[in-house]
């Protein structure tokens, strides 16, 4: 992104990618997720590497 855009482009940025506007401009570390994933037809979001983890271990 080139230049400074304005508040209502990058909230469509962050509706587009599924994230929170403020998680944008947070810095991630290598251990950093978020996101959601479907087990079994059911959607679940998760943000952290932990809550994956419990997720994919409470859903076997």
């Amino acid at each position: 992104m080139y230049g400074n855009a304005r508040l209502d482009t990058i909230e469509k940025m962050a509706v587009a990618l599924g994230v929170s506007v403020k998680s944008l401009f947070e810095p991630m570390g290598d251990e950093a997720v978020e996101g959601f994933i479907k087990i079994r037809g059911k959607i679940y979001q998760f943000n952290s590497r932990v809550e994956l983890e419990n997720l994919l271990n409470c859903k076997r």
